[in-house]
C-alpha cells in the first residue's frame, strides 16, 4: 500500500511505483491519497505593505529557495532530473483509493477512522509512506510489517533538514539515506537499509541528485529481500547500532546569516580549487616495500608505508592497481596504465626485485575500451585475470598463453549487470565474487554485491543480502582478500569525500550462502607523505607489497 500527497509527484518516486508495479514479487493493494495535501484555496488578497511584511517575516526562506533555483541552474543533473514532476495517475489506474482526512497537530497527521478501518481491510504487508507529514498514530501498526520511508539524511548525524544541504554547508565527507520503519519517535524507527554517497563539495543540488538516485531502489530491494527470505530481511543491517543516540542538534532552515556563511564556504572552496589547478595536478604512481622475511604465499601486505619506495611513472601516465605475484621464485606486478593523451587504462606488468623493476612496464592487454583493476588467480597451476572492463558491457576472465606477456579470454562472467573491481576469493569450498556494483544506470559504483559457486568460472548465483553494502566509504574492493592470524581481511576503497581517498579493512565476521557480514578493522589514509591525496588499492605476494598513491606534482 502507497501513502501519497497526489497523483502528481517526483521522478524518482514515479519510478519507484513503476518498480514496484513490473516486479514480480510486490503486489501494490492500495493508495491512500491525502486530501488536504491536495487542497487548493486560493489565499486573500493582501495589500502591498502586508505582502512586503510578509516577505520580510519569510526572508529567510525566500533567500534559500532563490538560492535552490540558482544552484540548480548552474549545476543541473545529467540526464533526467529525479525532482522533474510526473504523473503517476496512469501506473497507479485500477488500484483502490483510500481518500484520507487527517487529523493535524503542528507537525503530525493522524489518518481518520475511516480511512483506518479501510485500511485494514486490505490487510497490507507494508505500507510505503510517500506524503503526509508526520505519520503517527494506529496507521504504524496496521501493515504487518510498519510503515516504510525514506529519510534523505543520516540518521546518525543528521536529523532535519533540508536533504543534502547541510552537508555541503559542513564540508561532510558523505551524505547519507536511510529506508526506515517508522515509529511514534521521530527518525527514531528501525533502520532497514542504509546508503552513502560521496558529498558534492559545491553543490546542493548535485549532492541532492546523487543521493535521491543512490536512496530511491533502497525500497524495491528491502521489499524484494522480504519476499525472498522471510522476516530475516527485517534484521539490522550491516553495522547498524540498534542503540544509536543522536546529539546533534534538529536541522532545519539555514537563517540568512548561515546561508551567507555556506556560500562564502562553497567560494572559498572553488577559489582554492582553481588556484590549486593552475600550479599542481595529481598523479597516480605506486609505492613498494620488500620484506624478505615473508614466506612464499604471504599476502598479507606490510604497513609501515613511510618506508615503501616510490615508484614514479613518466609524466604523461599514470600507474595504478597493483596486483604483485610470484611466479617461479621471481616477482611481477601487473597494473593499471593510462596515457592521457589517450584517456584510456591498458593492462601493464613489470618484474620486480627487492631493489626495484627490471625494467619498464610492458603492455599486455590494451582493448578499445577502459581496462583496469587486474585482480590475478593462480587455479590449477595456470594464472587467470580478471581486468575491470565496465565500459565493454561484458566481464571476461583471461588465462594466460604465454605468462606474463601473452593472455587470452577462456571465460566469461556473466551477472547480468555491470561490475566493476571483480574481485575473486576461495573460502570453505566456495568461490566467492567480491564486485563494486550501483544503485542505477545514473548512479555511481557505490554498492558491494557477492556473488558464489562452485567454480571461479561460474555460474555465478547472487547472494540473497545483494547489494550487501550500500557504502561510498567502503564498499568497493581494493585487492584480493588476506588473512591476519584468524581474521579475514577485505581491503575496500573509501570514495569519500573523492574518489581514491583511502584504503579502508574491513574484517569480514560472515561469510556464507545465506548471510555476510563485517566490520571496521584499520585503515590507510595518505598521511605519510605531505604531497600525497589519495590511495585505493593494496596488494602483497611473498615479500612485495605494492600500494597506489595519488601525489601533487607541480604543471
Amino acid at each position: 500500500r502507497t501513502n501519497i500527497d497526489s497523483l502528481n509527484q517526483p521522478r524518482w518516486i514515479a519510478e519507484t511505483i513503476q518498480d514496484m508495479m513490473a516486479s514480480a514479487t510486490v503486489n501494490l493493494v492500495g493508495i491512500v491519497l491525502n486530501l488536504y495535501a491536495s487542497t487548493n484555496n486560493p489565499a486573500p488578497r493582501r495589500s502591498f505593505g502586508a505582502r512586503l511584511a510578509n516577505a520580510w517575516k519569510k526572508r529567510d526562506a525566500i533567500a534559500l529557495q532563490a538560492y535552490l533555483r540558482f544552484d540548480e541552474r548552474r549545476y543541473p543533473a545529467t540526464g533526467p532530473s529525479p525532482f522533474e514532476p510526473t504523473d503517476v495517475a496512469a501506473a497507479l489506474a485500477g488500484l483502490p483509493v483510500i481518500e484520507a482526512r487527517p487529523r493535524q497537530t503542528a507537525f503530525s497527521d493522524f489518518l481518520d477512522e475511516p480511512c483506518l478501518m479501510q485500511v485494514a481491510d486490505l490487510e497490507p504487508d507494508v505500507a510505503v509512506r510517500y506524503g503526509f507529514r508526520i505519520l503517527r498514530g494506529r496507521a504504524l501498526s496496521i501493515p504487518k510489517y510498519g510503515v516504510w520511508s525514506l529519510h534523505h539524511g543520516d540518521n546518525g548525524v543528521n536529523r532535519g533538514g533540508p536533504p543534502g544541504l547541510w552537508e555541503v554547508f559542513g564540508g561532510w565527507r558523505s551524505t547519507g539515506a536511510i529506508l526506515q520503519r517508522l515509529s511514534e519517535e521521530l527518525d527514531g524507527g528501525a533502520t532497514l537499509m542504509r546508503t552513502q554517497v560521496p558529498t558534492n563539495p559545491i553543490s546542493v543540488h548535485q549532492n541532492r541528485v546523487t543521493m535521491y538516485r543512490a536512496a530511491a531502489p533502497l525500497l524495491l530491494r528491502k521489499l524484494e529481500q522480504l519476499q525472498r527470505i522471510g522476516p530475516r530481511a527485517l534484521d539490522s543491517p550491516l553495522h547498524e547500532q540498534i542503540f544509536l543516540p543522536y546529539s546533534e542538534r534538529l536541522f532545519v532552515n539555514p537563517t540568512l546569516r548561515e546561508l551567507a556563511r555556506g556560500l562564502r564556504t562553497i567560494a572559498s572552496r572553488l577559489l582554492h580549487r582553481k588556484r590549486a589547478d593552475r600550479r599542481i595536478r595529481e598523479q597516480w604512481q605506486l609505492a613498494y616495500a620488500s620484506d624478505s622475511s615473508q614466506h612464499e604465499g604471504n599476502c598479507a601486505p606490510q604497513t609501515s608505508f613511510f618506508r615503501f619506495k616510490p615508484l614514479v611513472p613518466p609524466a604523461d601516465r599514470f600507474w595504478a592497481d597493483p596486483f604483485p605475484v610470484r611466479h617461479q621464485g621471481r616477482s611481477f606486478v601487473f597494473l593499471e596504465e593510462l596515457v592521457y593523451t589517450e584517456n584510456k587504462g591498458r593492462i601493464a606488468v613489470m618484474e620486480m626485485k627487492a631493489t626495484g623493476p627490471l625494467a619498464a612496464p610492458a603492455v599486455v592487454l590494451d582493448m578499445p575500451y577502459h581496462l583496469s583493476y587486474p585482480f590475478m588467480l593462480l587455479h590449477d597451476g595456470e594464472w587467470y585475470m580478471t581486468p575491470e572492463m565496465v565500459e565493454a558491457g561484458r566481464q571476461e576472465i583471461f588465462r594466460a598463453k604465454e605468462f606474463p606477456l601473452v593472455w587470452e579470454v577462456c571465460a566469461t562472467i556473466d551477472l547480468g549487470s555491470p561490475i566493476v573491481d571483480p574481485t575473486l576469493h576461495h573460502e570453505d569450498g566456495t568461490w566467492w565474487l567480491f564486485a563494486g556494483t550501483r544503485a542505477s544506470p545514473l548512479s555511481d559504483f557505490n554498492e558491494l554485491s557477492l556473488y558464489y559457486s562452485d567454480s571461479p568460472f561460474g555460474p555465478w548465483t547472487a547472494h540473497p543480502m545483494n547489494p550487501v553494502m550500500s557504502d561510498a566509504r567502503s564498499a568497493r574492493p581494493a585487492g584480493r582478500l588476506f588473512r591476519v592470524g584468524s581474521d579475514l581481511i577485505r581491503p575496500a576503497q573509501d570514495g569519500t569525500p573523492d574518489y581514491g581517498t583511502a584504503i579502508a579493512f574491513k574484517r569480514i565476521s560472515r561469510l556464507d550462502r545465506e548471510g555476510y557480514s563485517e566490520e571496521p578493522y584499520a585503515r590507510a589514509d595518505p598521511h605519510w607523505s605531505p604531497e600525497l591525496t589519495g590511495t585505493h588499492s593494496i596488494n602483497a605476494a611473498g615479500s612485495l607489497t605494492v600500494i597506489d598513491v595519488r601525489k601533487r606534482v607541480r604543471r
